[in-house]
């Protein structure tokens, strides 16, 4: 019924391909960066320490990307979270077999509904 994850997806392992060893030690700041986020609900300037080689790397894909280094770094924070939670999600349905189970019979009973009241739904592809 469901598919849990099993892997990195083609893109983030495309990502990480990219990204030189030197800047690893970037995604092990993620999880410091959500827990910051989560306990104090706002936005925090972490300062980071790069070596040269890391630096000019990091400098080298921004402006491939037309971007800030800022940006370029979050964006593999980001990508490297997102990771993460999926992995963390199909866990969870894997170990919730019967909840998963019922959400899903719940969400399908909702769009059946909506279909029969006219509604825009996914059960007769009348969104998107």
């Amino acid at each position: 019924m469901f598919r849990s994850y099993s892997g990195p997806t083609p893109s983030t392992t495309r990502l990480r391909e990219r990204i030189p060893r030197c800047l690893q030690e970037l995604l092990c700041l993620q999880e410091l960066l959500s827990c910051s986020a989560s306990i104090l609900r706002m936005t925090r300037t972490i300062t980071l320490r790069l070596s040269d080689e890391a630096y000019k790397a990091v400098k080298r894909y921004a402006e491939a990307e037309h971007t800030s280094m800022n940006t370029w770094v979050e964006g593999v924070l980001d990508a490297e979270d997102m990771r993460r939670r999926c992995a963390a999600h199909g866990a969870w349905m894997e170990a919730n077999p019967a909840v998963a189970g019922a959400a899903l019979t719940f969400g399908e009973a909702n769009q059946r509904a909506l279909a029969a009241a006219g509604l825009p739904n996914l059960a007769d592809g009348t969104v998107g």
